[in-house]
């Protein structure tokens, strides 16, 4: 039976049998890969960057100019009605910034209105402190200006821009107690849209890996939102859920090796 076995793994029938299970399974590959959400920071040219949070103004505009002419860039609520509505998402691409900065009103905006090109800002605050969250109390400026109000209303009132919730501290919500992850998450909510008069519909986690939030946090956004962005690696489809949304961290890329960045 091994010799029959061995045999027939030889015939030109098998190994194209071979060649059409290997093509579907690429096929299937490349139909599920549909969308990309990618995650920003900053856009700003600093000489420190411990977290490597920061990409180049030139570097942002650059990687912003190729995402449009290979793919359609869409915003995350367009994204958010496809799979809910079970549409194709077509190779989309989805913009999406953590935390807020100064700096994604100061530089990330003017670029993304002359490309004409929508974007997602998750905003932190309102803080305690005006620390943010570094350690030790430190705010060196390189590390980044957390917007402030009056620069989040601008910033809110562009038709390409939607904003979303993350939190009031930016703290880790897998260490917080529920009523505790629900005052974080809520007045952050209630905060974000008294500034913009809007109403807040996505959220992203903090830190957003699994082991940065939990059930609780699963249970509370879950009701306050309509959907939820994570931080780790991944493509969507119209099967993912829609409070478990991957996305493609990236990092301060010049547009050659930006091409070689997996999307």
């Amino acid at each position: 039976m091994n010799n029959f076995k061995k045999i027939v793994k030889k015939t030109f029938f098998y190994k194209y049998l071979l060649t059409i299970k290997i093509f579907f399974r690429q096929l299937k590959k490349k139909t599920f890969k549909e969308a990309t959400i990618l995650l920003y920071h900053r856009v700003a040219n600093v000489k420190d960057d411990p977290l490597s949070l920061s990409v180049s103004i030139n570097n942002f505009e650059n990687q912003l100019l190729y995402l449009k002419e290979k793919y359609k860039i869409i915003s995350l609520s367009e994204l958010i009605q496809k799979i809910k509505n079970h549409q194709s998402l077509g190779k989309c691409i989805v913009i999406t910034f953590d935390d807020c900065y100064l700096d994604n009103y100061e530089n990330a905006l003017p670029i993304l209105k002359k490309l004409e090109i929508p974007a997602t800002f998750f905003v932190t605050g309102p803080y305690d402190q005006k620390n943010f969250y570094w350690e030790n109390n430190t705010m060196e400026k390189d590390r980044g200006i957390p917007i402030e109000e009056k620069y989040l209303k601008l910033l809110s009132e562009n038709d390409l821009v939607e904003i979303g919730g993350h939190t009031q501290n930016h703290l880790r919500l897998s260490t917080l107690s529920k009523e505790k992850q629900e005052e974080e998450i809520e007045k952050n909510k209630l905060w974000l849209e008294s500034v913009t008069n809007k109403e807040i519909l996505s959220f992203s986690y903090p830190f957003g890996s699994k082991d940065d939030y939990n059930q609780n946090s699963e249970i509370i956004t879950q009701k306050l939102f309509t959907c939820v962005c994570i931080n780790e690696f991944g493509y969507i489809n119209n099967k993912t859920s829609i409070y478990k949304l991957p996305r493609n961290l990236v990092r301060n890329l010049d547009i050659a090796n930006f091409k070689k960045y997996s999307l």
